[in-house]
């Protein structure tokens, strides 16, 4: 997958958080477990995705600060619902592919990420992983791609996950 990373484990302070408005790449399912501390993370739902104005060059970004949004700048955020969730030890929380949402942590924190993916992102997470790939290696990596992600997709198909379509 994506660079190796199936998991990562996140170290925090006060105030530490990844700021940037976001829904994970390549559409990834993410649990993340608090192992530390507290972490807050500030949700929204997939079609409230206009109202984040995504970035054209990085669509899974949105240049809105929540914390201090310039509504001049990004006045449709106003209509925008966010979903608040505090996290604490021994608490996961899942966030499904296309869920935006930023972090933020009142003082230190730890916590791990894994990431997954089965029958139900894995056309979206083929898409963007496709796109990826030809933009970083041209259209002979696309085409060994369209070879490769099938036999990937049956050998997940027979994995524990249920499928969902």
């Amino acid at each position: 997958m994506r660079r190796g990373r199936l998991h990562e484990i996140l170290f925090g302070g006060r105030r530490a958080g990844f700021h940037v408005l976001h829904y994970d790449k390549d559409h990834l399912h993410a649990f993340i477990s608090q192992l530390f501390g507290e972490k807050e993370f500030f949700v929204f739902a997939p079609d409230q995705a206009p109202e984040l104005y995504p970035k054209e060059s990085t669509p899974n970004q949105s240049p809105v600060d929540i914390f201090d949004p310039d509504l001049d700048r990004h006045p449709d955020f106003a209509r925008a619902e966010m979903i608040t969730v505090t996290l604490r030890p021994g608490e996961t929380v899942f966030m499904p592919p296309g869920w935006w949402h930023t972090t933020r942590m009142q003082g230190p924190s730890i916590s791990v990420t894994w990431n997954a993916v089965n029958a139900s992102n894995w056309d979206d997470f083929a898409r963007d992983s496709r796109r990826r790939v030809v933009k970083k290696g041209g259209t002979l990596a696309g085409i060994a791609f369209d070879r490769y992600a099938p036999l990937v997709n049956r050998f997940a198909g027979r994995s524990a996950w249920p499928s969902t379509k």
